[in-house]
């Protein structure tokens, strides 16, 4: 399976907006857009390797959860279902420490 983003591009909040009230609660949808921004400035093609592995809108780490290695979290779509399963198995943006302390929403 190939794993390279697909056509990397810069969301605009609304963009990621959508995404997000895809998957979360009301009361979560800023969270989730606010938390994206700040772990992959909403480019679709982030990644960062250093020390893990993390892919994509909402930085899915793959080290941390390997059972989202099949998925091309580079698709927006995509990294914003996994990024709401892992959100919705924490129950908490914990898994997004830095972002979520950042923000005060821990």
């Amino acid at each position: 399976m190939d794993l390279t983003p697909l056509s990397p591009r810069l969301l605009q909040r609304y963009e990621v907006t959508l995404l997000a009230a895809a998957y979360w609660p009301a009361e979560e949808i800023d969270n989730a857009v606010n938390v994206a921004q700040l772990e992959s400035g909403w480019h679709t093609d982030s990644r960062n390797t250093n020390g893990e592995d993390s892919r994509g809108l909402w930085q899915i780490n793959v080290q941390a959860h390997p059972q989202y290695l099949r998925f091309n979290l580079f698709d927006p779509q995509i990294n914003a279902w996994c990024a709401y399963q892992v959100w919705k198995a924490s129950k908490s943006w914990r898994p997004w420490l830095n972002a979520a302390t950042k923000l005060g929403i821990l």
